[in-house]
This record gives structure tokens, sequence and C-alpha cells, in this order.
């Protein structure tokens, strides 16, 4: 998520009025700003839905979609919810597949006028009998394949793929049997902002940040597919949705560059420089005038050599932030080994308890861009375009200790810890600049 000019969680890389942000990932998290689930198929008929009437039947509560080696389909062809456009959602349904080939489209485009009737383009969740390949993230009509199962993909604004990381190895998912060949299997597909996750029977099989401007899609249709091809039958049913408000609106300028309204700190210590941006003095720490729970926070930070500082998120008590709040290390990680340098004190950390993925800081005296999402018990951060953290809070479950068996300092383990507090800045001695600072609640 960028807010410097066009948005990005959640194109490129801005947020403002275009509505997404860059590296804005939501993990095992709740989803925020959500409204109540609505079941889209009522398993009678198919009133809201739009099919060839050749290939799409209800029986037994569910839709049926079969080709035959008399009835082939010619082109793949797809059920149309008619319900309206999709943005920022959730998606639940069941799905079982006898043979062939199959899909759930999503935020896609009716494409009947140019190629065949009932036809659409855009993101699909796989359906197949083959494993690992069920559980993938396909394009119809477009880019192709997009995410592999088990892997976290970001697509630059050149449309490249980059692999970030293993979510879980295919064959460890066969084993933990995520998929049940020819039985019912429920999908879950989230989508918020350009951030989209697949889950399958509770695994999340993939995971998505679409930073591409001209191939990805923030709004569209959902669609059940049939493929052309060789005889098959595939059944969907239990059919729901859920939609977000979008929070992309709700932008908060937190830091105008004018004054410290909004904020509060000892008189003195933190000024407003002739550029607009804020200036540690010291001492002291600068603290949001309200609490936040769920939310994106976007900024711009600069620390000099051997600068340290840190953002606190969610903090209690703002005389005890160090114990009752999380802190995100900002730090100038060149005096202490370069940029090859990753510790848990490193800039970008979840301080004491989770290193960044990669040293992407600039050197001391540069301006750094930073995106800091929290929803629920997941934490993710992206510096400089590069995701670096995705933390789940519900991994720390002794205090004292990090998952790994490691040593950290705080009384209270990490999944005790509020929920909802207030963002502050810290003044560790060092100089500190902040600009552009934003947040975007994410109302529940």
């Amino acid at each position: 998520m960028r807010f410097r000019g066009l948005i990005a969680v959640l194109a490129g890389c801005v947020l403002i009025a275009a509505g997404c942000q860059e590296g804005a990932m939501f993990g095992r998290a709740k989803a925020g700003g959500g409204g109540k689930w609505v079941r889209i198929f009522n398993g009678k008929n198919f009133k809201g839905w739009d099919g060839d009437a050749d290939f799409w039947s209800v029986k037994d509560g569910a839709i049926h979609g079969e080709t035959t080696n008399e009835k082939r389909a010619k082109n793949n062809t797809f059920l149309i919810w008619r319900g309206g456009t999709v943005r920022d959602f959730q998606l639940k349904l069941k799905f079982r597949i006898e043979s062939g080939n199959a899909g759930v489209q999503f935020r896609s485009r009716d494409t009947s006028a140019h190629r065949s009737k009932w036809s659409v383009a855009g993101y699909q969740a796989e359906v197949c009998n083959e494993q690992p390949q069920v559980g993938f993230l396909y394009e119809e009509a477009g880019r192709g394949g997009l995410v592999p199962t088990g892997k976290f993909v970001v697509i630059d604004r050149r449309g490249n793929k980059h692999i970030v990381r293993e979510i879980a190895d295919g064959n460890s998912l066969v084993e933990a049997g995520y998929y049940k060949p020819k039985e019912w299997n429920e999908y879950v597909i989230t989508a918020l902002g350009n951030h989209i996750t697949l889950e399958l029977n509770g695994h999340k099989t993939v995971e998505l940040i679409d930073n591409d401007p001209t191939g990805r899609a923030m709004e569209g249709l959902l669609a059940l597919q049939i493929h052309m091809g060789p005889a098959m039958v595939v059944e969907y049913k239990d059919i729901y949705l859920k939609r977000f408000k979008s929070p992309y609106d709700n932008a908060v300028v937190l830091f105008n560059g004018k004054d410290l309204s909004q904020w509060r700190s000892r008189p003195g210590s933190w000024v407003v420089e002739e550029d607009g941006s804020l200036f540690a003095k010291g001492p002291g720490n600068i603290w949001t005038e309200k609490e936040y729970g769920d939310f994106i926070l976007d900024l711009d930070f600069k620390v000099l050599h051997r600068g340290n500082s840190g953002i606190f998120i969610r903090t209690v008590d703002i005389e005890d932030e160090v114990q009752t709040g999380i802190e995100v290390q900002l730090f100038d990680n060149f005096s202490t080994g370069g940029t090859y340098d990753v510790r848990r004190g490193s800039c970008g950390a979840i301080y004491d308890c989770q290193a960044p993925s990669r040293n992407v800081c600039n050197p001391p005296g540069e301006w750094n861009h930073i995106t800091i999402t929290a929803v629920d018990n997941w934490i993710n951060i992206v510096m400089n375009e590069t995701p670096i953290i995705d933390m789940d809070l519900d991994r720390w479950t002794e205090a004292g200790k990090n998952p790994d068996g490691t040593k950290n300092k705080f009384q209270t383990a990490y999944k005790d810890m509020a929920r909802t507090g207030y963002i502050g800045f810290q003044y560790h001695n060092d100089p500190v600049w902040y600009r552009n600072v934003r947040i975007v609640p994410l109302d529940k």
C-alpha cells in the first residue's frame, strides 16, 4: 500500500482515492470492516444466476454442472452470479468434482460480447482432483497461472511474478489431507484490495499481492466454471458471500505537516520542521490522541548513522510502552553489517520477537517507506515495497519466549497482548524524522 499517488493493500504503490494498498496482506487474521454472510444460492433454482441450461442444473440442493461425450462444451462456459460485482469480500462454498477441470471465478469481467456466450475472464480458484494442483490461483483468459499451490507471490508493477516464500510444501499439504478427492471440499476466497488468499478445507493454499496496475482486477463478477474438453461433472453448494466495507476511502492523515494536532507529547520534544517533517528533539515519545485496533499505517521515516527509534502500536499504557505495546524497530542497519544483517533488532523487526525476512532499509540519512497492517492476530510489514514481516501473534504463547524457543523481554505472551491501543513514535536519544503519516482504520 502506498499513500503517495494512487493506492496500492491493498497499485503499484499508493493509497488514496483509487482504493488499493501495496503489501497489505491478511494472513490468517480475521478481515475487518465486514458485514454478514449472505447465502447467494438458494439450493432450489438459479434465481440470481445465469448460465447455459444445457450444462447447468440443480440437483439435491447443489449446482450440478455436467458435460457428456454427446454434449461437450465447445468453450469454457460459466454460471454467472448476477447479484452485482464484488470488491472486498470473502466467498465460502463447497465443491465436488468427479472428473475434469473447473474453477471459481471472482472479480471477473463478462467477455460474452467478444468471446462465446456465458464467458468471463479474471481470477480463478482452481477446482480439480489433481494434487497439489487443486487450490492454486489462475487467471482465465489473461495472465495464466498466477500462484502455485503452497506459494506466496508478489506481482510487481511490470507484471513480473516473484515467489516471496513458501506457505506450505505441496507434499505436506497432501499428507495433511488438505483435499478430499471426489468428496465435498470447502473453499474460502478472501480478496481485500490487491491482496488475495485461498484456503481449502482450512489450509491456506496461496497468497498473492498483485501490484500489476494493468493486469489485476479490484472488482468484478463471481462465476462457476465448466471446462471445455472431455466429459466432466462438477458440483457446488453452500455458497455464501460476505462483503467488506472498503477501507480505502477512510484514510486519515495523522500528521498534517503543520502542527501536532491529533498527537500528544512533552512540550518542545517533537517539532515540525520547515519541510513539513516531524522531528524528535526529545526526550519523550509522541502518541496519538486516539486508540487504534485494526488498521493500515503508512508513513516515511529517516534515521542517521547508528540511529535507533521505533513505532509502537496497540499500546495500552504509554508510561510502560515496552511491556504494553508492540514495537516495530527502526534502526540504521548499515552501522552493524550493512544489507546482510538481519536480526530481531534490525530495521523493520517486531522488536525482540521476529526478524524481518530481509534487510531492505535504505542507508542512513535517506527516507524509507513503511506500511504496517494490523488485523486481529496478524501483523504484516512492507518496507520500501518489499514484504518483510508476516506475523501471527497467536504463535507467541508464552511470556518471555518466542515460538523458536529463544527468549524475549516481554512479560506478557503476545497472543495475550491488547488488540487495541495508542500508536507512538519513540525517542531513543537519536534524531529521527517522520512524514506522510496516514492511517486506514479497519473498523469491524
